[in-house]
């Protein structure tokens, strides 16, 4: 997947799951949060080596703009005060936020170390290290 891919997943995933809470109940609630937590795992373990980053930048970017722009279309009010509701409303589901943000960077965190560690030797002739014993020498 690809960095733009991240960005429509993580988006549509967590729009499904506003939607429901909307439609379900009185705005932003758990629905959404499974939703967005979900769709930044997934997007975090599909991405391409290349656009990493994009799986742990995406996520903080989509849940504000979706958090803040049902704040601001479903409240009454001027425009200072809707402004004022929809920070607030982050600061209010920041564990959702911390949740899913933190998934995703733990997965591309794991996916980095797994690349970076050395790998078992391999082709023909080379043993597992399970099957060799403390005594033999490794195979040349």
């Amino acid at each position: 997947m690809t960095a733009p891919g991240v960005v429509v997943v993580v988006f549509a995933g967590s729009l499904v799951g506003l939607l429901l809470d909307v439609f379900t109940g009185a705005g932003v609630g758990w629905l959404f949060g499974v939703f967005f937590i979900a769709s930044s795992g997934y997007a975090a373990l599909q991405v391409r080596r290349a656009d990493r980053i994009a799986a742990v930048i995406a996520p903080p970017l989509v849940f504000a703009v979706l958090v803040m722009a049902d704040k601001f279309i479903g409240s009454t009010g001027d425009v200072f005060a809707k402004s004022v509701g929809a920070l607030n409303s982050l600061l209010d589901y920041g564990p959702m936020l911390w949740i899913g943000s933190g998934l995703a960077v733990v997965i591309i965190g794991f996916r980095w170390w797994q690349d970076r560690r050395p790998h078992a030797p391999s082709g023909p002739g080379a043993a597992p290290e399970a099957t060799r014993t403390a005594d033999a020498p490794p195979p040349s």
